[in-house]
């Protein structure tokens, strides 16, 4: 077998580089049915660009739109299951303290 260790890792990082951008398509595609400030025609815009242009769609939403993805996604998941820890961190402390 003529195959260079070099070769396999470059094989490898190829694989790795397409995985991240089959990824990073889908994750921009997810956001944009996501947001609420969009109306139906701007999601259908957004979508065709990032659909039949990846390259520069996917760039163009994240300059044009991700100045606000890191607190969207912190504020908009996480507060629900915030929510429920302290609730139920408040009744199991409440409870031992209560049996004790």
């Amino acid at each position: 077998m003529n195959y260079p260790l070099w070769d396999i890792f470059v094989t490898i990082l190829w694989f790795f580089v397409l995985g991240l951008w089959v990824f990073l398509v889908i994750w921009t595609i997810m956001l944009i049915f996501r947001r609420r400030d969009l109306s139906g025609w701007a999601k259908a815009a957004w979508l065709l660009f990032v659909i039949f242009v990846p390259l520069i769609g996917v760039v163009a939403y994240l300059v044009a739109r991700g100045g606000h993805l890191a607190d969207e996604q912190i504020s908009g998941q996480n507060a629900p299951q915030d929510e429920r820890y302290r609730a139920y961190s408040r009744s199991e402390a409440g409870g031992r303290h209560s049996s004790k």
